[in-house]
């Protein structure tokens, strides 16, 4: 059943409950299969403790939100005054299609085509300089233009590098999700050969040990949320 399958998240849990196994049945099983030594102990329990440290993304995934933010906040910035510029242009007779088209694409987050219009809007604010200042539009508008791309360009790599981390870490994550899966379908595979005809057999059972897991869960949770529960899920 689907329900039974053991998921990503699961996976450091329930090799803390084999290697516990482990640490009380490593002697019994050595003499059935001969890989498990104390060092077979030690990197199931480093690559266990490493796969933990991956499974954190909060740094990166806050890094990203306030990157966005930043990014955002600037575009928002520069959209209010696009609509001065905009008055600027309709006053002296010019066209707004360039100031319109940017501040839709400021608008949608579309950041990359807005940072190509903002140079092409700088270069069509300098020729017509004379006539927009006539208007009233401050004369170091070309530069203050620059420096919103510039920002904002900042900003845009930045959030991409932070993606590119992200999805390496997952990359990564996936990887040693897999190498972690060998030890536990391992041990459950051979302790429940060692312990088939006895108790143990529990503890090497892959629904028994997800069942453990998802009792501890559902205890810890109702304990953050107020109300007593039971003792640990033996």
């Amino acid at each position: 059943m689907a329900n039974n399958r053991l998921r990503y998240e699961e996976y450091t849990t329930v090799a803390e409950f084999l290697l516990a196994s482990l640490r009380r049945d490593r002697k019994e099983l050595y003499s059935r299969f001969s890989k498990y030594t104390p060092a077979y102990l030690a990197r199931f329990r480093e690559l266990n403790d490493k796969v933990k440290e991956l499974e954190n993304p909060g740094e990166k995934t806050e890094s990203m939100k306030l990157t966005t933010a930043r990014l955002y906040a600037k575009a928002n910035e520069l959209h209010k005054e696009l609509s001065f510029v905009g008055a600027y242009f309709k006053n002296a007779s010019l066209h707004t299609t360039l100031v319109t088209t940017l501040k839709k694409q400021l608008a949608s987050r579309n950041i990359e085509g807005a940072m190509y219009n903002i140079t092409a809007l700088k270069d069509l604010v300098t020729k017509h300089q004379k006539a927009l200042v006539a208007q009233g539009m401050p004369e170091n508008t070309p530069d203050k233009l620059l420096e919103y791309r510039d920002a904002m360009n900042t900003l845009n790599q930045q959030q991409n590098r932070i993606l590119n981390q992200r999805m390496a870490l997952t990359r990564n994550n996936k990887v040693q999700y897999e190498a972690l899966f060998g030890y536990i379908r391992d041990t459950i595979h051979d302790g429940k050969i060692v312990y088939q005809d006895r108790i143990k057999v529990r503890d090497y059972t892959l629904t028994r040990l997800i069942e453990r897991v998802r009792a501890a869960n559902t205890a810890k949770t109702e304990e953050e949320e107020g109300p007593d529960v039971p003792g640990s899920v033996m």
